[in-house]
């Protein structure tokens, strides 16, 4: 931009950066609505107080080519501060850009929903691991630590056990395959020291695995408790 439209551009940066500050915004807000007006800037190669509508378009446009949604966001909620409390003129163009409305899972899973989740887990070690935490209600690590002799004929729920050891209850059908009978009462179900069992998984493996399938599937982490999956 010329010299003029530079020193006309440099007084509105100012008085952006002093409203932002005016407005008890966050120190990372403040960097990115800034950031929003030079680019503007950048993009027209000139002061952005006089843009129409249709520049707008082409804006956001060439934007969301070459940055993330969240990027375009950012820029969308930006542009709208500078026009509001540095220009004094309102934002008429809500409808210029919108950001997709994600889908959204509802907070309780249908059986469907969840059989379907269930039915993503290949490997057959993490398939029974977590049909376990769901079924029982435990923690990430709960589960990890559950032993043989949790599961056992007489007794065919997890319950309160001294030591810290798993606190939730339900149904274990899932630890059929951990059995081993008498003796193998102090055999970790999950880490793969008992004898029936194949390669082990610890909280590192399980959490990498889980990030996995949400990358791919999502939902799988509401089917545990987010205090100790995520």
């Amino acid at each position: 931009m010329n010299a003029i439209e530079q020193a006309r551009f440099d007084a509105l940066y100012a008085a952006m950066l002093r409203a932002l500050q005016l407005q008890g915004k966050a120190e990372k807000t403040i960097e990115a609505y800034a950031r929003a007006v030079r680019r503007s800037a950048d993009f027209f190669k000139r002061c952005p107080d006089d843009l129409t509508a249709e520049e707008f378009q082409t804006y956001f446009a060439a934007l969301l080519k070459s940055h993330s949604w969240s990027t375009v966001k950012l820029d969308r909620c930006g542009l709208p501060f500078f026009y509001r409390y540095v220009l004094k003129r309102p934002w008429d163009w809500t409808e210029i850009v919108k950001p997709p409305c994600p889908q959204r899972l509802p907070d309780v899973l249908t059986r469907e929903e969840t059989l379907r989740r269930l039915g993503t887990v290949r490997q057959l070690r993490y398939r029974v691991f977590f049909t376990t935490l769901y079924s029982t209600g435990l923690r990430l690590s709960e589960g990890l630590a559950l032993e043989v002799g949790d599961n056992t004929p007489a007794r065919q729920s997890v319950g309160p056990a001294p030591g810290g050891r798993p606190s939730g209850s339900g149904p274990l059908r899932p630890l059929a395959a951990c059995r081993g009978g008498p003796g193998h009462g102090g055999s970790r179900c999950f880490d793969g020291s008992h004898p029936s069992g194949g390669g082990g998984i610890d909280e590192r493996m399980v959490k990498r695995y889980l990030r996995s399938l949400n990358a791919a599937e999502g939902g799988m982490a509401q089917l545990f408790r987010a205090t100790d999956s995520s």
